[in-house]
């Protein structure tokens, strides 16, 4: 079967998908080979696709089929494929990074990057200063993960609790209302530091899933940044209202429905987690994020922070309504 072209609308509407643990995506197009619109598999690597080709079709009917095909096939063969290439070291090169005396400060020995190290720095500049990530980058992170031992220095958050206070490491996102009035355990005001305004958190373990298709997501040590990108998400959400006042009036309404502005906890020593924030920061720009990444689409956190805690209890005292029946413990 000959390959098929990308259409442009297809790439500016962002429409092509990467297809979970593996370096094959999917978009929907190809009417110009059949007459008629299909899921189309792809790949950035030409050779791999080459390799799929031989075994496995490119069109489909549904995505759930092209995307069960591949990532079976993907398993079967994953292991005839070269993995990341390194050398003695790891991303130690200091001319391969912006900010050299950053890396330097980590007192490793130098050592010019592989072709497969550079081409990993320069998809990581994309993400820290575009928030545009390759297909190919979760994958690496896969990767990248079983090397945390070996490589401490580098892929180990907790080896730069030098930037940071504690051993946590937060999220802003926003949880179904009804899951987080669904946690088991008791609410308690947050005696944390970082934060901007009051809070309650809860010690528990519970399953989330990511958002998005990349194969990670970003935390980070910093609470107020954690705080700040939970604001940012929510206030669109609930405009014209403040989150707070939101929610609360939701619940006063007898409904549990819609979401809540959080903030998720995990341990710098998450197995799933990757990189010191002291070499992030020699490509990062952001000093003060220390971007962390946890790889995977799903992984157990260890608390949760509701952020503005001040804001409910106000909304409540104006719209009469009682956050203890939901929130247990405050």
């Amino acid at each position: 079967m000959k390959y098929l072209q990308l259409f442009e609308q297809f790439i500016a509407e962002r429409r092509v998908q990467p297809i979970k643990g593996t370096p094959f995506q999917v978009y929907y197009g190809g009417k110009d080979i059949e007459g008629q619109l299909k899921w189309v598999v792809i790949s950035d690597d030409s050779e791999l696709l080459d390799s799929y080709l031989e075994d496995k079709d490119q069109l489909w009917q549904s995505k759930a089929e092209a995307e069960s095909t591949v990532r079976d096939w993907w398993k079967k063969n994953q292991n005839q494929f070269e993995s990341f290439e390194y050398g003695d070291q790891l991303l130690t090169d200091p001319d391969g990074v912006q900010f050299k005396d950053r890396l330097k400060a980590l007192k490793l020995p130098a050592e010019p990057n592989t072709y497969d190290e550079q081409r990993f720095i320069e998809m990581l500049k994309d993400w820290f200063n575009h928030e545009q990530a390759e297909s190919a980058l979760g994958s690496i992170l896969w990767e990248l993960l079983p090397l945390k031992k070996k490589f401490p220095k580098i892929l180990d958050p907790s080896k730069g609790r030098n930037l940071y206070d504690g051993t946590t490491l937060y999220r802003g996102t926003m949880l179904p209302l009804s899951k987080v009035l669904g946690l088991k355990g008791q609410w308690k005001k947050y005696k944390g530091v970082g934060l901007y305004g009051d809070a309650i958190e809860m010690d528990v373990k519970f399953k989330w899933d990511f958002k998005g298709d990349k194969g990670f997501t970003s935390f980070t040590p910093a609470s107020e940044t954690a705080e700040e990108f939970a604001d940012s998400i929510s206030y669109e959400y609930f405009k014209p209202f403040r989150p707070g006042y939101g929610v609360t009036k939701t619940l006063g309404e007898g409904s549990t429905g819609g979401k809540i502005p959080v903030i998720l906890k995990i341990k710098d020593t998450h197995p799933q987690v990757l990189f010191n924030p002291q070499f992030t920061t020699s490509i990062s720009p952001f000093t003060t994020e220390w971007e962390i990444f946890l790889v995977g689409y799903t992984a157990q956190v260890d608390g949760i922070i509701i952020p503005r805690w001040d804001d409910y209890e106000n909304a409540a005292i104006q719209l009469d309504v009682d956050l203890s029946k939901y929130f247990k413990g405050v």
